[in-house]
């Protein structure tokens, strides 16, 4: 069904699906059988907080980033990054943290560089 309405979901930002599949965080992904959780830590000054998210499902659900569903049928990705992105104010900032199911999943991520990743 065509949309009419002048909003749409927007478009992730560019990054080529060789590039998505060479980016891999089994070796900074860890999980805590006590809590079933999954977290992971992410610099947003070196590298895109969506990549981040979409990687980190990839290990925890053992597929390949592009075979996951596109992150934007979810969520705004740039939305996602403006939120994360370091606002040079240092740590009396306030916490962000934004949370939303994706797959099987619930995501967590906050903007002092943690990932976190639940089964539902």
């Amino acid at each position: 069904m065509a949309n009419s309405s002048s909003h749409s979901l927007p478009s992730a930002p560019d990054l080529t699906e060789t590039e998505l599949e060479a980016v891999d965080r089994s070796d900074v992904t860890e999980y805590s059988p006590e809590t079933d959780t999954y977290r992971t830590s992410f610099s947003g000054d070196a590298e895109s907080v969506w990549v981040a998210v979409l990687s980190t499902v990839a290990v925890v659900s053992e597929t390949k980033p592009t075979e996951l569903p596109p992150l934007y049928s979810v969520m705004d990705p740039t939305a996602l990054e403006d939120l994360m992105e370091p606002s040079g104010l240092g740590p009396s900032r306030s916490d962000i943290s934004v949370s939303f199911a994706y797959v099987d999943y619930l995501v967590t991520v906050r903007n002092y560089g943690v990932i976190t990743v639940q089964p539902r």
